[in-house]
C-alpha cells in the first residue's frame, strides 16, 4: 500500500467518525433532520479511483462546514451511547427487586447470621473468643476484597453493598474484643474501630458509592445491638457512637451524600437514646456524654450551614441533644452541683452554636423565602435554654433565678442592635420580660414590662433599630393586660380604693404609655401606627382601671348600688372626653369609640346599676337619679360638641339625642313610679303622673320637632302620645277613681288639643307661603 492509500484511509476512518459523531449529536436536538447511516465502504481502493473522487470532490462546489472535531467530541462524551435516552427513565419494580431489593436483604441476612451466630455461641461457649473475633474480623476482610474486585469488574452496585457488609463483621469482631470478650483494651478499641471507619470511608469516597458508606454506617450502629455485653460500659459505647457516627457524617459532608448524613445523624442519637434504658443513663450527664452530645450539636450545625438544604441534620441534633441532656439529668431535688453546671454549660455551649450558626438567617425577612426550620431553631433554641436553666439551676443561680433570662438576653440585644436586626432585639426584650416577671409580684410585674416598654422606645427613639417599636408595643400591652388580669384578683380588699399598691401599679403604667408616645411624637408614616395603639392601649386600661377603683371606693363606702351607678357615669365622661378630642383633632376612629362607650355606659345605668338601686333611696335625689341627671348633662354636651355640617357628624350628633330622648322617658317615668311606690305614695297617684309624664315627654317633642323643622322627632312624640293615649284609655279608666280619672282626661285633652293646635297652625303658616307668591305674581 502507498503512502497515499495510507493517508487516505485514515481520512476516511476521521469522516466515518465524524458522521457517527454528527448522528448522536442530532439525535438529541429536537425538530433536527433525520441522519441516516452510510453504508461501509471498503478499506482498499484503487488508486485510479481515489483520484477521480479526490477530482470529483475538487469540482463541486464547497459543502457547509462541519462542526469541530473537538465539539463533537465533548458532546459524546455528555450524552449517552444510545440514540434515545428518556430524561426521566421509568422505573422497572422487577428489575429494582431482582438487582437491589435482593442485594440488600442478603447484606442484612448475611449481616445478622454472623451475629447470632457469634451471640449464641457466646452464650454456649462453643468457640473460645479470641477465634470468635478472629473469624468475624477475617470474614468481614474477605467480604470486603470481593466486593473490591466485584467494583473492579464494573458490578459497582452490587460491589459496594457487598463491601459495606464485610465493614460490618469487622466493626462487629472488633467491638466484640474490646467490649464483652475484653480481648484488647477498650481504648485500643476505639483506635481500631476509628480506623476502619476510616478507611471504609476512604473506600467510599474513592468508589463514590453511597451504598457502601451506608452499608458500612447500618453495619457499625448495629453492631453494639446485635452483640449486647453482659455489663454495659457506657462510656465505651458512647466513644465507640461517636467515632462511628462522626466519620460517615464527614464522608457524607464530602460526597454531598445527603441520605447518608441522615442515617449518620439518626444513628448517632439513636444508639445515644438506648443509654436511657441502661442501668446508668446518667451516663448522659457525664464528661462523655456532654462532649457527646456537643459534638453532634455542633457538628450538625455546621453542616446545615454549609448545606443549606439539609436542614433535617441540624434539627434532628438539637432537638435530640436536647432531650437527650434532659432525660439524662436526675431529679431535681437529687440533683448536686457537680452535676448541674457542667450540663447547664454544655447547654449553653449548644446554643451559642445555634445562635452562632443562625444569627444571620433570612427567616425573618419579608423580601426572601421563609425557612422555617432557621425561624423555629433560633426561637425554640433560647426557650430551651431558659428552661432547662431554670428546672436544673445551681444553688447559687437558685437564689436569684432571674439573672438566668437577663443573661441568656444579653447575646440577642447585643446582635440586634450592632445588626439592625428586628427578630434579635424582639427575643431579648421578651427574655428581659420574662426576668421582670420572675423576680417581682403581679403588680410590680405589670410596672416593670410597662418600664421596659418606655425603654424600648427610647432606644428607638436614639437608635432607630427595627423591632423596637413592635417590642414596645408588645411589652407594654403585656403590663396593661397583666395589671387588669393577673395582679387585679390577688389585690386585697379594704385598702385604699386609689392609693394602694395596685392603684399606683396603674398611675405607673398610665404614666409609662403617656412616655412611649411622648417618645413617638415626631414619628411620621408607618411610624404612626405603633404609637396609635400604645394610645388605644393606655386609654381602655384607664377606663377600666378607675372602673375598678371606683368600685372598690364605693363598695366600702356607701355600697355598690351607688359604686355601678358612678362607674356608668365614669364610662359617659370617658365618651365624652373621646367625642372632645374627637371634635378638636378629627381623629375618625374616636368618633365611634366614643359613642360606642356612652351606649354602655347607659346601657349599664339602666341594667345592672338600677337592679343594684337601693329601694328607700330618694326617687329624685339618690345617686342613680344623679347618675341619670349626669348622663343627659353629658349627652347635651356631646352634641354641642358636633358644630360641623359633615354627614357623619350629623349622624352622630342625632344618635346623641335619640338616646337623650329615651334616657329623658325611661329615666323619669322610673322616678315617678319609685316615687308614688313609697308607703307613704298613692298608687292611683302614680299612675296619674305618669300618664302626665308621658303626654308632656310627647308635646315637647312635638313642639321641638316644629321648632327644629325634624319630622322624625314630632313622630316621635306622636307615638309616645298614643301610647300614653292608649293607657289612659284602656287602663286608667277602669283603675283610677274619678278625681284622677278626671285628672287624667283632662291632662289628656289638654296635650291633645295643644298638639293639634300646633299641627293646624303650621298648616296654615306653609299654606300662606305657598299663597303669597302667586298673589305676588299675579299683581306684577
Amino acid at each position: 500500500m502507498t503512502d497515499f492509500e495510507g493517508r487516505f484511509e485514515r481520512l476516511e476512518r476521521r469522516v466515518e467518525q465524524l458522521e457517527t459523531l454528527l448522528r448522536q449529536v442530532l439525535a438529541r436536538m429536537p425538530g433536527a433532520p433525520r441522519v441516516d447511516a452510510a453504508p461501509e465502504r471498503p478499506r482498499a481502493r484503487p488508486v485510479v479511483a481515489v483520484e477521480h473522487q479526490l477530482d470529483a470532490a475538487a469540482s463541486a462546489p464547497p459543502a457547509a462546514a462541519a462542526p469541530p472535531v473537538h465539539s463533537l467530541s465533548m458532546a459524546a462524551e455528555r450524552e449517552p451511547s444510545s440514540e434515545t435516552v428518556e430524561d426521566h427513565p421509568k422505573l422497572d419494580l422487577e428489575e429494582w427487586i431482582g438487582r437491589r431489593g435482593l442485594l440488600i436483604v442478603g447484606v442484612v441476612a448475611l449481616l445478622a447470621t454472623g451475629a447470632f451466630f457469634l451471640d449464641y455461641a457466646f452464650e454456649h461457649h462453643w468457640i473460645p473468643p479470641l477465634v470468635r473475633s478472629v473469624i468475624a474480623i477475617g470474614a468481614g476482610i474477605g467480604l470486603a476484597a470481593w466486593g473490591h474486585t466485584l467494583i473492579q469488574r464494573d458490578m459497582r452496585k452490587y460491589g459496594g453493598p457487598v463491601v459495606g457488609a464485610g465493614g460490618g463483621l469487622i466493626y462487629l469482631g472488633i467491638w466484640a474484643a474490646a467490649g464483652p470478650f475484653a480481648l484488647i483494651d477498650r481504648r485500643v478499641g476505639i483506635i481500631v474501630l476509628a480506623i476502619t471507619a476510616t478507611a471504609f470511608a476512604l473506600l467510599a469516597q474513592r468508589y463514590e458509592i453511597e451504598g457502601l458508606a451506608i452499608s458500612a454506617l447500618i453495619g457499625a450502629f448495629g453492631a453494639p445491638l446485635a452483640l449486647r455485653t453482659p455489663t454495659p460500659n457506657p462510656q465505651l459505647f458512647l466513644g465507640y457512637t461517636e467515632v462511628v457516627g462522626i466519620g460517615g457524617a464527614i464522608v457524607a459532608y464530602a460526597m454531598e451524600w445527603r441520605r447518608t448524613m441522615l442515617i449518620a445523624a439518626l444513628g448517632y442519637l439513636g444508639l445515644a437514646a438506648l443509654i436511657l434504658s441502661l442501668h446508668d443513663p446518667s451516663a448522659l450527664v457525664g464528661g462523655v456524654g456532654l462532649s457527646f452530645l456537643f459534638v453532634g450539636v455542633a457538628l450538625g450545625a455546621e453542616v446545615s450551614r454549609r448545606r443549606r438544604a439539609w436542614w433535617e441534620t441540624r434539627i434532628i441534633t438539637a432537638f435530640g441533644a436536647w432531650i437527650l441532656l434532659t432525660a439524662g439529668m436526675p431529679d431535681a431535688k437529687d440533683a448536686t452541683d457537680a452535676v448541674r453546671w457542667p450540663a447547664l454549660g454544655v447547654m449553653v455551649l449548644m446554643s451559642a452554636v445555634l445562635f452562632a450558626n443562625l444569627r444571620d438567617t433570612e427567616a425573618f425577612g419579608k423580601e426572601r423565602a421563609q425557612r422555617f426550620d432557621e425561624a423555629l431553631l433560633y426561637l425554640v433554641s433560647p426557650v430551651v435554654l431558659l428552661g432547662f436553666g431554670l428546672g436544673f439551676a445551681p444553688s447559687i443561680l437558685a437564689r436569684h433565678l432571674a439573672v438566668i433570662p437577663a443573661v441568656i438576653a444579653l447575646p440577642f440585644l447585643i446582635d440586634g442592635w450592632i445588626h439592625h436586626r428586628a427578630h434579635a432585639l424582639m427575643v431579648g426584650f421578651a427574655l428581659w420580660a420574662v426576668a421582670i416577671g420572675i423576680q417581682f409580684d403581679p403588680v410590680g410585674a405589670a410596672v416593670g414590662w410597662a418600664l421596659l416598654a418606655s425603654a424600648a422606645a427610647g432606644a428607638h427613639v436614639m437608635g432607630r433599630r427595627p423591632g423596637l417599636q413592635a417590642s414596645a408595643v408588645g411589652l407594654y400591652a403585656l403590663g396593661a393586660g397583666a395589671l387588669l388580669l393577673y395582679a387585679l384578683p390577688s389585690r386585697p380588699s379594704g385598702t385604699s380604693a386609689f392609693t394602694d399598691a395596685w392603684a399606683m401599679g396603674l398611675w405607673s403604667v398610665l404614666a409609662a404609655g403617656a412616655l412611649v408616645v411622648w417618645c413617638w411624637k415626631a414619628d411620621q408614616g408607618e411610624s404612626v401606627v405603633p404609637r396609635q395603639v400604645v394610645w388605644w392601649i393606655g386609654g381602655a386600661t384607664l377606663l377600666m382601671g378607675m372602673s375598678v377603683n371606683i368600685l372598690a371606693f364605693f363598695t366600702g363606702a356607701s355600697g355598690a348600688a351607688s359604686g355601678s351607678a358612678v362607674v356608668s357615669v365614669w364610662w359617659m365622661i370617658y365618651a365624652a372626653g373621646l367625642t372632645a378630642v374627637y371634635a378638636r383633632r378629627k381623629y375618625l376612629a374616636l368618633l365611634p369609640t366614643g359613642l360606642a362607650v356612652y351606649g354602655v355606659g347607659l346601657l349599664s345605668l339602666f341594667t345592672y346599676a338600677l337592679v343594684e338601686r337601693v329601694d328607700l333611696a330618694s326617687a329624685f335625689f339618690d345617686p342613680w337619679a344623679l347618675s341619670l341627671y349626669a348622663a343627659l348633662v353629658i349627652a347635651v354636651l356631646m352634641a354641642s360638641w358636633f358644630v360641623g355640617d359633615e354627614q357623619r357628624e350629623g349622624e352622630a350628633r342625632h344618635a346623641i339625642w335619640w338616646a337623650f330622648g329615651a334616657a329623658l322617658l325611661v329615666g323619669g317615668s322610673v322616678n315617678i313610679q319609685r316615687y308614688f311606690a313609697r308607703p307613704s305614695g298613692s298608687t292611683l297617684a302614680g299612675d296619674l303622673a305618669l300618664s302626665v309624664w308621658w303626654l308632656v315627654f310627647a308635646a315637647g317633642a312635638v313642639a321641638i320637632g316644629f321648632r327644629r323643622d325634624q319630622k322624625v322627632v314630632r313622630s316621635a312624640g306622636l307615638a309616645v302620645a298614643l301610647i300614653a293615649t292608649g293607657k289612659v284609655l284602656l287602663y286608667d279608666l277602669s283603675q283610677l277613681e274619678a278625681l284622677y280619672r278626671i285628672g287624667a282626661f283632662f291632662v289628656l285633652a289638654a296635650i291633645t288639643l295643644g298638639v293639634a293646635y300646633a299641627y293646624h297652625k303650621q298648616e296654615n303658616v306653609e299654606m300662606q307661603g305657598v299663597e303669597k307668591p302667586n298673589v305676588e305674581k299675579q299683581g306684577a
